[in-house]
């Protein structure tokens, strides 16, 4: 995602994400910190709502309500 995210979009393409189809696991810090892998997947989705460039189209869609376009 990161790798899409950061050049996909400054390129020129648009970007959808499928809100509940990406994973992540449990980051445990040295320092006992803990950020749970469904706080990450929610932070991700809100960030990506707001992320915006010019001309282009960046959205979060379900599984479900995913359509694809030729």
């Amino acid at each position: 995602m990161p790798f899409s995210r950061n050049l996909g979009l400054p390129i020129g393409y648009n970007l959808t994400l499928i809100s509940d189809g990406h994973t992540t696991e449990t980051i445990k810090f040295e320092d006992g910190t803990v950020i749970e892998a469904a706080t990450i997947i929610k932070e991700l989705n809100v960030a990506m709502t707001w992320l915006e460039y010019s001309k282009r189209k960046n959205t979060t869609v379900t599984a479900q309500a995913l359509v694809f376009h030729a």
